[in-house]
C-alpha cells in the first residue's frame, strides 16, 4: 500500500464550479451517459436466491458554471430470503426496487432527490411509496405520497464546520452504513428488525454516491471530514380492512419503471396499508432530530494498492472512512471500484459491493 495519489483523480471533475458549463462531457468523474452497476459479494456468501444491486447513470447536465446541475438516474433492487431459519423453497422471499432521480450542484450539494421504492414479503403485503427531497434554503422539504395519502415535513440541515448553504457546498447523499441494514445475511435477523424500525434505507449506500465527494476529498489535500445526508425511508404502518389500498399515483416524470409500480395483480393478495397516525409522528419526530438524517464523516486518502474487483486484479487508490463501510477504491477518475462492508477482516472473509464490469452484462 501507499504510493502518492495520483494527479488525474477526478480529472474532468474538479474543474472550480464557475469553469463548469453545460457542455461539459465529464463530471465527478462521470462521462455523460455512463452508467455504472453495483453487486453484492462474493456470490459464495450469499444465501440461496439473495442479490442486490445498485445502478447510477449520469444522464444530463442542466444549466452553467455556478447555475450547473448534474442530472443521475438511480436504481436499486434486492431479494433475500425472509428469514434465517425458512430458506427458500420452504422460505418466502423479501424483493424490493427502487427507481429514482438524484440532482446535484456543481459542488455535489443534493438539490432534488426523488424516487418511487416498491417492497414486497410474501404473506406481509406489498409497501409502495413516493418520496421527494427538495433543497430550500437551510432545509430539506420532504414529500411523502401513497395512494390516498400524503404529508409533507420539513427537515432542518445540521450545523457542520464545511458546510456552506450560501453557495451550497460541503453536503453529499449517501447512506453507506445503510448497507448494515440490507438483510439478515449481513448483519443477523434481529439487527435487520433494528434497521426497519429506524427506516434506514440501502438504497442510498449506492457506491456511485461516493464517487460525488471525492473531488472535495482531493481538494481538501486526501483528508477531510464531510456532511453526508442520508435519507430515510418513511413511516407506513400496516392496515387491517378498511386500510389504503396501494396504488402509486407518480409524482416522478421521466423515471423508467414508476408508472408501473402498483398493487392489485390478478391472483396475489398483496394486501393493505395505511399512514397511521402514530407512524407519521414518527416521521415528524424524525424531520425534528437532524442526527437521523445527517452524519459526519472523515474520509481520508491512504495510497495505492492492488485489490481484486470481480474477475480483475486492479491497481486502485484506497479511501478510508471513519464511519461505516470503512473502505472503498476508486480508479485515476474517481469511479468507485469496490466497498469493502465487512471492516478489517482477512480477504477470504470480506464482503463488499464491487463495480459489475460492461463484459459481465
Amino acid at each position: 500500500m501507499g504510493g502518492p495519489v495520483p494527479t488525474t483523480a477526478g480529472r474532468g471533475s474538479i474543474l472550480a464550479p464557475e469553469q463548469r458549463s453545460a457542455g461539459v462531457r465529464e463530471l465527478f468523474g462521470f462521462e455523460l451517459h455512463e452508467e455504472r452497476i453495483y453487486v453484492m459479494g462474493p456470490p459464495e456468501t450469499l444465501a440461496p436466491g439473495e442479490m442486490a444491486t445498485w445502478v447510477i447513470r449520469f444522464d444530463r447536465v442542466e444549466g452553467e458554471g455556478k447555475s450547473l446541475r448534474a442530472v443521475f438516474g438511480l436504481q436499486h433492487e434486492r431479494k433475500a430470503p425472509h428469514s434465517r431459519d425458512y430458506l427458500p423453497p420452504s422460505g418466502s422471499f423479501r424483493i424490493g426496487q427502487v427507481y429514482g432521480e438524484l440532482v446535484v450542484n456543481a459542488y455535489g450539494v443534493p438539490l432534488e432527490l426523488r424516487y418511487v421504492s416498491q417492497r414486497y414479503v410474501l404473506d406481509d403485503g406489498e409497501e409502495v411509496f413516493e418520496v421527494v427531497y427538495e433543497l430550500e434554503g437551510k432545509r430539506y422539504k420532504k414529500k411523502v405520497r401513497v395512494d390516498g395519502g400524503d404529508w409533507d415535513l420539513k427537515v432542518d440541515i445540521t450545523e457542520h464546520p464545511g458546510l456552506d448553504l450560501k453557495i451550497p457546498e460541503g453536503l453529499f447523499v449517501a447512506a453507506p452504513s445503510s448497507i448494515a441494514c440490507l438483510e439478515w445475511a449481513i448483519v443477523g435477523e434481529a439487527n435487520a428488525e433494528a434497521c426497519n424500525e429506524l427506516n434506514i434505507d440501502p438504497t442510498f449506500a449506492n457506491p456511485g454516491f461516493l464517487s460525488l465527494l471525492v473531488p472535495a476529498i482531493w481538494e481538501a489535500g486526501g483528508n477531510s471530514e464531510i456532511l453526508l445526508f442520508t435519507p430515510t425511508r418513511p413511516d407506513l404502518a400496516p392496515g387491517e380492512g378498511g386500510g389504503i389500498p396501494i396504488n402509486i399515483v407518480p409524482i416522478v416524470p421521466g423515471i423508467p419503471g414508476s408508472s408501473a409500480l402498483s398493487g392489485g395483480i390478478p391472483g396475489l393478495d398483496w394486501g393493505r396499508f395505511m399512514i397511521g397516525g402514530s407512524k407519521t409522528a414518527g416521521d415528524k419526530d424524525r424531520a425534528e432530530n437532524p442526527a437521523r438524517y445527517f452524519q459526519p464523516s472523515q474520509v481520508q486518502i491512504l495510497g495505492h494498492s492492488r485489490v481484486q474487483v470481480g474477475p480483475r486484479t486492479v491497481e486502485a487508490l484506497e479511501l478510508k472512512m471513519s464511519t461505516y463501510p470503512y473502505s472503498f477504491w476508486i480508479d485515476d477518475r474517481g469511479k468507485v471500484l469496490r466497498v469493502d462492508i465487512t471492516g478489517d477482516v482477512p480477504e477470504e472473509e470480506r464482503r463488499w459491493l464491487r463495480l459489475l464490469y460492461p463484459s459481465e452484462y
